[in-house]
């Protein structure tokens, strides 16, 4: 639901459009998670703007953790970054 229901969305029309699911955008609310279903019907969900933040620093964390402590990973991740950590960029006069 996640990635239909919001993450494509916001991504590539910067909206919650989409067919499948109805999305309603909440903030202020961080006793929320980041994605509540509509109990009494399951298309309809609440996507909470800090439970999405909270989530994602969340999940930012256990990925550093466990690159510090996996050698594979690490090695892996310093093959990427060369290619996608950065983004060069030039200034014009």
């Amino acid at each position: 639901m996640f990635w239909f229901g919001c993450r494509n969305p916001m991504l590539h029309a910067f909206n919650l459009y989409n067919n499948k699911y109805e999305m309603t955008l909440v903030n202020r609310r961080p006793d929320l998670p980041a994605i509540t279903k509509n109990p009494a019907n399951g298309k309809q969900f609440a996507v909470c703007v800090e439970g999405l933040y909270a989530a994602y620093i969340g999940a930012i964390a256990a990925y550093r953790a466990e690159l510090v402590s996996d050698v594979t990973l690490l090695a892996n991740f310093e093959k990427m970054f060369e290619y996608y950590g950065y983004i060069p960029m030039t200034v014009s006069k």
